[in-house]
């Protein structure tokens, strides 16, 4: 396994409330739907640094269009 590849899960690996890890899989793409840019940024670098690709969109009716296209592993949105 790359160090690349190490890292990568373990900055992405966490507990699920449920107790299970958590595991991103490899080359997963992000969309994160959230009204506010800013409140991206932080989580943007953050999946960069892990090697990851995300997309953002500004609400959940534009979120839903992207995630219909399949492109997407994982989706976060912000709450409210």
């Amino acid at each position: 396994m790359s160090l690349r590849t190490q890292t990568r899960e373990r900055n992405v690996e966490s507990k699920a409330w449920s107790g299970s890890p958590l595991k991103v899989p490899e080359g997963a793409r992000f969309l994160i739907v959230c009204d506010d840019n800013s409140d991206t940024d932080r989580l943007k670098v953050i999946l960069h640094e892990a090697g990851f690709v995300s997309e953002w969109a500004k609400s959940i009716t534009e979120g839903c269009e992207a995630a219909k296209s399949g492109r997407f592993q994982v989706i976060v949105s912000s709450p409210g």
